[in-house]
């Protein structure tokens, strides 16, 4: 049995908006941001 239809498409816009945001913002800063988050510590 497959995904669902809804399943399907919002994996796509969880997909397009990691997209987004590593353009917006780049790879470095998103890294730095879930290191931060993970540990519990805030970035500037």
């Amino acid at each position: 049995m497959g995904e669902s239809f809804i399943a399907e498409a919002r994996r796509e816009q969880i997909i397009q908006s990691c997209i987004d945001t590593l353009e917006e913002v780049g790879y470095t800063k998103v890294k730095s941001f879930f290191v931060c988050k993970f540990l519990s510590v805030g970035i500037e």
